[in-house]
């Protein structure tokens, strides 16, 4: 048997799990090798989260021979993916070099942040590296989570293996599909916006309307990727049909993370948009940033009819210190200003301040609008805030104060 060392492959700096498919199984599972980022750096980190993958793909690999001998059909050819596919994957690599060359430049900031250290460095970069660390420690902690799940498994395999067949459908029952069936499950788990809720479901019922109602673990990406060919020729814009393919990836991977399929075939089945990086907003430059905050708002006290008062000067400094949007600044509550206690690296309990991000309503029946599920979190407050405010965060004009 291959080791599974064999699967560790390497992007940049970030370590991935990856495993050629045989080629008469490419057409049944709609890809040719699966390829996982396993969100880490660390090669050993990477060495203890390889298993649990190998494991995934030799389910999968072992029901679509099953499928592959259930068929009446002569041996297929290798997959040959479509030019959408291979443009896909080049877009995706091009992708993760930038990600990657991002984030090799700011690591030196990073670390002095990490260390408890203000390094001297641009805002922008100061910004940007706070984001990127925060977004590293919620990796780490899901790769600590997934350690202890697999633990968890290496323990107790055959009872967890009776469980997981005794939840599968058996022979005669009836399918799980997309809907019901999965959205209900996933809805069932609460803290979902209506709105997000009901536009899921109609996906799911534009899926069964043109691919058929498939019970999920059925569904490959060869059926996901009709369904978006499908869309093109209705004429549907690019936008909205990867909002579409968004949602039954949502849906799938909700079923694969709860063990009903073995992985989520839809995911990177998006169009790639040429405009991308045109549209995508370009950060503020060193020059920029100075031409805003040495203006007369911030340099002489000015407060210009229009901007509102206090929110002139606070909602450029408040973005540039959280990276938050302006729409998600501007509606703060006070009560969305907290002190909270958060452990660091070795367990210690620390305070410290914290922008709650939500669209949940305050004691005066006040909600916020958020752009999705997604865009809940806490943001932490750079002390440059606290200083800036003279004092205690909540000095800082919020919401019905400014």
């Amino acid at each position: 048997m291959e080791q599974p060392m064999s699967y560790l492959s390497k992007r940049g700096a970030t370590y991935y799990f990856r495993r050629v498919i045989p080629d008469e199984l490419q057409p049944v599972i709609g890809r040719r090798e699966f390829m996982v980022s396993l969100r880490t750096k660390d090669k050993e980190e990477a060495k203890r989260l390889i298993p649990h993958h190998v494991i995934a793909s030799d389910k999968r690999l072992q029901e679509a021979r099953q499928a592959l001998a259930a068929a009446s059909v002569p041996k297929p050819k290798a997959y040959v993916p479509s030019r959408a596919e291979v443009e896909q994957e080049e877009a995706q690599a091009e992708h993760d070099a930038q990600a990657e060359a991002e984030l090799e430049a700011l690591e030196p900031i990073m670390e002095a942040i990490e260390a408890g250290t203000v390094p001297d460095a641009p805002a922008v970069d100061l910004v940007r590296a706070g984001q990127l660390l925060a977004r590293h420690e919620r990796q780490m902690a899901a790769i600590q989570l997934e350690e202890q799940a697999n633990a968890r498994i290496a323990r107790y395999a055959p009872k967890a293996e009776a469980v997981e067949n005794s939840q599968m459908p058996k022979a005669g029952a009836a399918p799980v599909l997309l809907a019901p069936g999965i959205f209900d499950q996933w809805k069932a788990e609460g803290n979902k916006r209506a709105k997000t809720i009901a536009m899921v479901e109609k996906t799911a019922e534009w899926f069964h309307a043109r691919v058929g109602k498939l019970p999920v673990q059925d569904i490959t990406k060869a059926h996901v990727l009709d369904f978006k060919n499908k869309l093109i020729a209705e004429g549907q814009s690019v936008a909205n049909i990867n909002v579409r393919l968004s949602h039954i990836s949502l849906l799938l991977g909700w079923a694969a993370r709860n063990a009903i399929v073995p992985d989520n075939v839809a995911k990177g089945t998006a169009i790639p948009d040429p405009q991308a990086k045109k549209k995508r907003r370009k950060p503020f430059d060193l020059a920029a940033l100075k031409a805003i905050f040495g203006g007369p708002v911030h340099a002489k006290g000015d407060r210009p009819e229009g901007g509102k008062g206090e929110a002139a000067y606070w909602l450029p400094v408040l973005a540039l210190y959280t990276g938050a949007r302006v729409r998600e600044l501007a509606q703060l509550r006070r009560s969305d200003v907290r002190e909270m206690e958060y452990p660091d690296a070795e367990g210690e309990m620390h305070k410290g301040w914290f922008l709650n991000i939500t669209e949940d309503e305050d004691d005066e029946g006040l909600a916020n609008a958020i752009k999705n599920d997604g865009s809940e979190r806490l943001v932490p407050v750079h002390p440059k805030l606290i200083e800036l405010g003279s004092g205690p965060i909540n000095r800082i004009p919020l919401a019905s104060g400014m």
